[in-house]
């Protein structure tokens, strides 16, 4: 399985709680439309106490079959629409992402 992994922050002019809800009910069914996804999980930041800062204010991973599935999958208009939709609640200027393929050890 192939994985796009967003590391997201939040857009600067929406509050934590706004952020959460457009990300889950607006921006979040967008993506699950995008055709070959295999799995779509959204990780929220869980305010704790740790040694570092926390890297960003959540994550979204996406799982795929092929390389090219995930490639299709952008550029299709359901992934397009996602993408555009994107700058409504992420940080683009802030936000990452990267192409892992996973192995499951466990």
């Amino acid at each position: 399985m192939f994985k796009l992994v967003f590391f997201l922050h939040k857009h600067p002019d929406l509050s934590e709680e706004a952020f959460r809800k457009y990300w889950r009910n607006t921006h979040g069914p967008l993506v699950a439309k995008v055709p070959g996804l295999c799995r779509y999980v959204l990780g929220n930041q869980v305010p704790v106490a740790l040694p570092f800062p926390p890297l960003c204010d959540g994550l979204a991973e996406l799982w795929f079959k092929s390389v090219d599935s995930m490639q299709n999958a952008l550029l299709s208009p359901e992934g397009q629409a996602a993408t555009a939709d994107a700058a409504n609640c992420f940080d683009m200027a802030r936000t990452s992402m990267m192409v892992v393929e996973e192995t499951a050890m466990l």
